[in-house]
């Protein structure tokens, strides 16, 4: 028993709404992948790597915190999370 047959209107509304669902599967997979830091170089060019999760720019251009330096700064971070951690 064969399938039955789809006229040329029918067969190209198919087809079409395939390639949709084609295109945006393609586009959810690869969104994160173009995604560039946005920074610059010294030599004017592009910074090529990705940026951090949730952030626009990589690692070396403040992408992640190296935390506080300074003897108040490294403080007020104690105190903000025993602060935290009593509520």
């Amino acid at each position: 028993m064969s399938a039955p047959r789809l006229n040329v209107a029918e067969w190209l509304a198919r087809r079409a709404a395939l390639a949709e669902i084609q295109r945006r599967a393609d586009d959810a997979a690869n969104a994160d992948r173009g995604r560039k830091c946005g920074a610059r170089t010294r030599a004017g060019s592009p910074c090529r790597c990705k940026p951090e999760p949730g952030k626009a720019r990589c690692k070396l251009h403040g992408g992640k915190s190296t935390g506080p330096k300074s003897a108040e700064g490294r403080a007020r971070i104690s105190a903000a999370q025993i602060a935290r951690r009593r509520t």
